[in-house]
Order: C-alpha cells, then sequence, then structure tokens
C-alpha cells in the first residue's frame, strides 16, 4: 500500500473511473476525504459538467489553501474550496478560481462522462490496495 497516494474510485451509471489523489500536493485536504470515505464508506453526490470541468460536489469541512494553482492540465483534479467540490479538468485552463491541487484521473473516459446527463449520480469510494496496486502497476508499465 502507498501511504502518499490515496485512491478514489468514482461510479457512475455505465461505468468508473479513479481518482489518484497525492498527498504531497494538498495533505490536509487529501486527508480529509479519505477520512470523510472511510467513516462514511463512500459519498453520493451529483456530477455537473461546467466551462469543460465536472464538478462533484463533497462537504469536507474547514481546510487551509494549499499549494493553490490558478491553471491546470487535462486530467488533473483539485478541490476546490469555495464550493465544497472536487473538480476535474476536462482540458488545460488557466485563470480559474483557485484551488488545492490533489492528484489526477485514471481509467477515464471523458467521452462516457461528457454524454452524462446533468446531474447524474456519481459515487465516490476510497479504492481497495489491489485496485490501487494495480493501477500503480499499469502506470509503471506505460513509464517503462
Amino acid at each position: 500500500m502507498h501511504v502518499d497516494v490515496v485512491t478514489l474510485k468514482v461510479d457512475y451509471g455505465s461505468g468508473h473511473f479513479y481518482i489518484m489523489m497525492k498527498r504531497h500536493l494538498a495533505p490536509q485536504t487529501v486527508g480529509r476525504i479519505e477520512s470523510i470515505l472511510r467513516m462514511q464508506r463512500h459519498v453520493r453526490t451529483r456530477g455537473i459538467i461546467r466551462t469543460n470541468r465536472l464538478f462533484m460536489n463533497m462537504k469536507i469541512g474547514a481546510v487551509p489553501k494549499e499549494k493553490p494553482r490558478t491553471s491546470f492540465k487535462k486530467g488533473e483534479v483539485a478541490y476546490w474550496i469555495q464550493s465544497s467540490a472536487v473538480c476535474i479538468f476536462l482540458e488545460d485552463q488557466k485563470n480559474v478560481p483557485s484551488m488545492n491541487p490533489t492528484g489526477e484521473v485514471v481509467n477515464f473516459q471523458e467521452d462516457k462522462i461528457r454524454k452524462l446527463p446533468i446531474g447524474s449520480i456519481m459515487t465516490l469510494s476510497l479504492a481497495s490496495d489491489e485496485e490501487t496496486e494495480s493501477l500503480l502497476d499499469d502506470l509503471d508499465d506505460l513509464v517503462r
């Protein structure tokens, strides 16, 4: 098990994808998200796409700004404190509201996500250790 990576599984109507959250990017934010998912087992939310970003509301309580950024690359994930939302960037973007970067998406099928009806239910949960190790192995194979 990697202690510096927290893997979330996001289930939606016709599939799922993963978010690899990296503690070094925003330790308190990632820690709070992990803690909530350990206590609640999962969080159901509605996915909304606006301005080429997928938003999933998730209240995690007060967290400070941690290395906030206003520009992100496609596939990066951030937590938007003001809106209490996990945000996935569907394209490179600059001059967005300040957000805590938290990681990146894996096994993301953007075309399927873009076709989902507005407000589709998405369920966030912690991925199993086996799923995390498998994803990390796959990523290692891509790098080699």
